[in-house]
């Protein structure tokens, strides 16, 4: 949808409703691949379904800041070289490895084309993906070309994979249609831009599908499998839990975008009794039709006094007047015996106290949902300056109960990939650091200025 504003330039805000193609023919299409929706068994509770997800997910301020931040802390921008630990064990005092060793492995991975710095990238891809529809899939490529391998890592959207209904025999494989076109059989069959690519769990044997010019694929299905339904092939979204809150800040948005693009400036209306018909030409009166008469004959509508008394009112009390015309008294004269205007008081819908509440209760929901806290956004205010230690405690328990658990299972998926590749040291890994602790180092050694209110 789009709202015009002054001198022609258009506002579009995106609905958070994705269009809905034909449903029947949806559901022939998904009979006809043997696909398995996401949610339920009719492609409305499934697709389109994770299209509302994206689109709302999409428009939130919280959930693009939450995500933002969590990625940065999670994975930042270099990471380390050390010991692969086992999946689920926690050993303690690892031993530094060596810099040489971790150069020697950080050259050989950038020479199969995988560098660190995109491996972090394709990671913070894949988190956000996990975060929303409770499943991410990672695609390893692989080509061979005159005797040199090269891998790519790619975090394929969630809306463009699927599984398919297993053959009779075939119960313990997991085949899934990986396509743009998911939704649309026939651009599918057009574009030839689909495969079938048998899916693993983190931590299990990829397998590898020959395709054309020699280049294989492997896919790992990441879901997240707390809240799924018994024998569910899909993660449940944890955004379930918060769709509401993220489309009243939506719309709280919206209103504020609403209030800022209207003219209106005054909340004062003014009613005007008109004269006494008898004032009136009473042809003009009947005809109710005024056209202004020039020497090259009628031209337009002439507006009545009614009219051209708002259009005066209009121009000195909103932002459609120009500059010369405004003023801070309007004078008005009327027939006599009428009665003189009589003014009445506008309640607009501008709670602003509401407002704010909505939208800090609507942040900390959605923030909380996603393991964060809103006061670290610098979307709520924070009581506290950097001397307090509220920022630090805030920033000390997101460590311990969301980011630091976060980055275990990423290194477990990650690895888990990197220690299959035949060319890379096998004991080796990545190893993400602790962003966190820096910062929370440098808010100690920082003396504030007084009464400073602070939000990060």
């Amino acid at each position: 949808m789009s709202t015009t504003i002054s001198r022609g330039v258009k506002l579009r805000l995106a609905s958070p409703i994705p269009a809905s193609p034909d449903i029947e023919e949806l559901k022939k299409q998904y009979k006809e691949l043997g696909i398995i929706p996401y949610f339920g068994n009719e492609p409305r509770e499934g697709t389109l379904f994770l299209q509302l997800i994206r689109e709302i997910c999409g428009l939130s301020p919280t959930f693009n800041s939450t995500m933002n931040a969590k990625n940065k802390f999670t994975f930042g921008s270099r990471t380390k070289i050390g010991s692969n630990t086992r999946p689920g064990l926690y050993q303690e005092n690892q031993a530094e490895t060596p810099l040489a060793t971790q150069e020697a492995y950080s050259d050989r991975v950038e020479e199969l084309g995988l560098p660190l710095n995109q491996i972090l990238s394709t990671a913070e891809n894949l988190n956000r993906h996990y975060c929303e529809s409770g499943n991410a899939w990672l695609i390893i490529k692989r080509a061979t070309v005159a005797g040199v391998t090269k891998y790519k890592l790619h975090a394929e959207h969630y809306l463009n994979c699927a599984y398919l209904t297993p053959k009779p025999g075939e119960e313990m494989r997991n085949f899934a249609l990986v396509s743009p076109y998911i939704t649309d059989i026939q651009k599918m069959r057009d574009t030839q831009k689909w495969k079938i690519l048998e899916a693993v769990r983190p931590g299990d044997a990829l397998i590898w599908s020959k395709k054309d010019n020699g280049v294989e694929y492997a896919l790992v299905h990441i879901m997240d499998e707390s809240g799924t339904e018994p024998n569910s092939v899909y993660g449940r979204s944890r955004q379930l839990s918060c769709l509401m809150a993220m489309y009243a800040e939506y719309y709280q948005e919206t209103l504020n975008a609403k209030v800022s693009s209207t003219d209106i400036v005054t909340k004062l209306l003014i009613a005007m009794e008109g004269p006494s018909p008898e004032n009136y030409d009473m042809e003009d009166f009947e005809n109710k039709e005024l056209y202004e008469v020039g020497s090259t004959g009628i031209g337009a509508k002439r507006k009545g006094l009614f009219e051209r008394n708002m259009d005066r009112i209009r121009m000195i009390t909103t932002n459609v007047g120009s500059f010369e015309e405004t003023s801070s008294i309007f004078g008005m004269e009327y027939p006599a015996g009428a009665k003189p205007p009589t003014p009445i008081k506008l309640d607009l819908n501008r709670d602003v106290a509401y407002n704010t509440w909505s939208t800090d209760r609507c942040s900390r929901v959605i923030a909380s949902v996603n393991g964060y806290f809103s006061d670290l956004l610098n979307l709520t205010k924070t009581p506290s300056g950097i001397g307090g230690n509220m920022l630090k405690d805030l920033f000390l328990i997101m460590r311990a109960g969301t980011i630091a658990p976060d980055q275990a299972f990423w290194e477990t998926v990650l690895n888990g990939v990197l220690s299959q590749i035949p060319e890379l040291e096998q004991d080796l890994g990545l190893k993400l650091l602790d962003n966190i602790e820096q910062l929370v180092q440098s808010l100690t050694n920082q003396a504030p200025a007084a009464n400073v209110t602070v939000g990060i």
